[in-house]
């Protein structure tokens, strides 16, 4: 157990949902972790979408909390445990020193499935038992990181969520589609850090992928992760493209559907008898006269976390674009550079070290 020599706490709090109700940090009293928890000092966080949308009072996709006020935002970092450097997700992430529950805490993670054959990759598309309404049965998890990942624990904590998040709508597409050609697969918003991670993947698991983005600024690295193809939207929009066996898209666009939301785009571009997985917003009206099936994720847990940690372990660097830190105290520049058009820069990380 880590020794509480802390004077306090510091997390990043919002006080009300809403554009203008800026997180600000708190400091807490410390305390020591109980007999049945593990300390964790944080080291890095990843700021999400998702953050974003629940700050602003909107909750689009599915998975996303419903938080009491004042809320501590934060879902996947990496921290200092009494046995070394973990992964973790845990809700209200974004402060200095977690308490968890110690059976939060998983073996050393494996690219195999718990209980799979020797065989199943850790993209292998086999979901996590799930609950009794459909869930997956997971918790607060702390993933020990293996030697490969520990260098650059703020590229860690920008990866393991979007990588953890591309893992399960791989679960919720299924397996690739077998025959004698090469299946195709878009991904709608490959300027993101999780569509990077979507390329990345779909690459890996066979698909032909091509990916498009607002401009051309992130085309190369996308090539490296796997991308066949490149599209700048702004030029083609994707609704215009040949249809494709798969379509991922992250679209987050408020408000009524109409013939020009971006989600009747991607179906436009999902051939019949297709895949469209809407990641961010719910799917179109129109979807099952079109006999497309609609693949929802599964809000990512323990399972998809130890998974991401393991790939992590096998290729050193998961994103081309390297993350953007800001220490904690500077919260408000790093929602603003999340906010930002594009995300093309890499993902946006809250530091703790130096607070």
């Amino acid at each position: 157990m880590l020794v509480d020599v802390e004077p306090a706490t510091l997390a990043l709090v919002a006080d009300r949902p809403g554009a203008s109700a800026a997180p600000r940090l708190e400091r807490r009293p410390s305390r020591a972790a109980g007999p049945e928890e593990v300390a964790v000092a944080t080291t890095a966080v990843a700021l999400t979408p998702r953050d974003l949308r629940v700050l602003a009072g909107r909750r689009r996709a599915t998975g996303d909390p419903d938080p009491a006020f004042p809320w501590t935002i934060g879902h996947w970092a990496v921290g200092v445990a009494d046995d070394g450097p973990v992964a973790l997700l845990a809700d209200g992430a974004a402060a200095s020193r977690l308490p968890l529950p110690r059976d939060a805490s998983t073996s050393e993670p494996s690219a195999t499935q718990p209980d799979a054959p020797d065989d199943v990759s850790a993209t292998s598309p086999t979901p996590p038992a799930p609950s009794e309404d459909g869930r997956p049965v997971d918790g607060p998890a702390l993933v020990p990181l293996p030697a490969a990942p520990r260098d650059d624990l703020v590229a860690v904590a920008a990866s393991i969520g979007p990588l953890s998040e591309a893992l399960a709508v791989l679960d919720a597409i299924g397996p690739t589609p077998s025959g004698r050609r090469t299946p195709e697969l878009l991904v709608t918003h490959g300027e993101t850090a999780l569509g990077r991670m979507l390329v990345r993947l779909a690459a890996d698991a066979g698909y032909a992928v091509t990916a498009t983005t607002p401009g051309t600024a992130t085309h190369a690295a996308l090539r490296v992760l796997g991308a066949a193809r490149a599209v700048d939207r702004d030029v083609l929009p994707y609704g215009a493209l040949p249809q494709f066996d798969v379509v991922l898209t992250e679209v987050d666009e408020p408000g009524p559907l109409h013939e020009h939301h971006p989600l009747h785009q991607a179906l436009a571009a999902t051939a019949g008898g297709g895949v469209l997985a809407a990641l961010g917003a719910p799917p179109p009206e129109d979807a099952t006269g079109k006999r497309v099936r609609i693949a929802t994720p599964d809000e990512p847990g323990a399972s998809h976390l130890r998974r991401a940690v393991a790939l992590l372990a096998e290729r050193p660097l998961a994103d081309p674009l390297p993350p953007r830190p800001f220490p904690a105290t500077d919260a408000a520049a790093a929602l603003a550079a999340l906010d930002a058009d594009g995300e093309q820069r890499g993902a946006v990380v809250l530091t703790f070290s130096a607070c």
